[in-house]
């Protein structure tokens, strides 16, 4: 995974220690050897959606970074207080400046290497490019 580990607790600051919790966990973790809190790493939720037009589908050409210039779907992280359909929706917007309708549930697509789990919704598009593009194509399928 590309995450640094977990250094320091979040509770006290104190150096954590990787090692097998008190609890029966059976996976290293990162515990604090002050206030004995554990700390989980989890994966993060990317959110978006695949916005199709007819027979295209609309790819966004990335303004910022990370993989800036790369051409992809509109997605981004999942925000705390949102569900995953409101975070599609903001990352489409954010991302493809587009109206759309929101479909249903399409993807699942688990990426242990990065830590992310990749939800996508389907949707009817239209609109302009977003802040965090430099440009949109619709692209056939």
């Amino acid at each position: 995974m590309h995450r640094p580990p977990i250094k320091h607790c979040r509770n006290c600051g104190t150096a954590v220690v990787y090692r097998l919790p008190d609890d029966g966990d059976t996976k290293e973790r990162g515990v604090c050897p002050n206030c004995q809190t554990v700390h989980y790493e989890n994966p993060l939720n990317v959110v978006g959606t695949i916005p199709v037009w007819g027979d295209q589908v609309l790819l966004c050409k990335r303004a910022i970074e990370p993989r800036y210039g790369k051409w992809t779907l509109p997605a981004g992280f999942m925000e705390l207080n949102e569900t995953v359909s409101e975070g599609a929706a903001r990352e489409t917007v954010e991302e493809a400046g587009a109206q759309f309708e929101m479909g249903e549930f399409f993807s699942l697509v688990n990426i242990p290497r990065v830590g992310q789990v990749q939800l996508e919704h389907a949707q009817g598009t239209g609109g302009k490019d977003g802040r965090e593009s430099i440009r949109r194509q619709h692209a056939k399928e």
